[in-house]
């Protein structure tokens, strides 16, 4: 087993030394530090969790609506006199639209921050890129 194995690895080594070293230009170095890098990653998810945050500051402009629903069956039909007392079954559907008419600016007001924090997040990619190209000329 152990003569399998380092003939593995110096087969390994011995391919690995004969492939051709493959030189990167400035543009492709420039491109695959600021495609792969990290802090590149966590200002793209920046940039969504802002267009997420827009997205939820509009919907409290919209209208809310509510749908409540019941049904009961009963074991019989309870009567008296010719008047009924219990019927065999009963539903009910309520459907409920809300709409504030004024809440102070407050709605808007969220609206705008979301998307100021949008314009933050996408100047803080491009100062990342900036960085990190200046990084890779050094």
């Amino acid at each position: 087993m152990k003569k399998f194995l380092s003939a593995v690895f110096f087969t390994g080594t011995v391919l690995y030394g004969t492939l051709p070293a493959y030189a990167l230009g400035l543009q492709e170095a420039f491109e695959l530090a600021v495609k792969n890098h990290e802090a590149v990653l966590i200002a793209r998810e920046s940039i969504a969790q802002s267009e997420f945050g827009i997205d939820k500051a509009f919907s409290n402009l919209l209208p809310t609506v509510t749908v409540e629903g019941t049904y009961t069956r009963f074991s019989d039909k309870k009567t008296q006199s010719g008047f009924l007392l219990q019927p065999e079954d009963s539903s009910l559907l309520e459907l409920r639209l809300e709409q504030p008419i004024y809440s102070g600016g407050k709605s808007l007001s969220f609206l705008r921050q979301a998307r100021k924090k949008l314009i933050d997040s996408k100047k803080g990619l491009e100062e990342v890129r900036e960085e990190i190209i200046i990084f890779t000329c050094r």
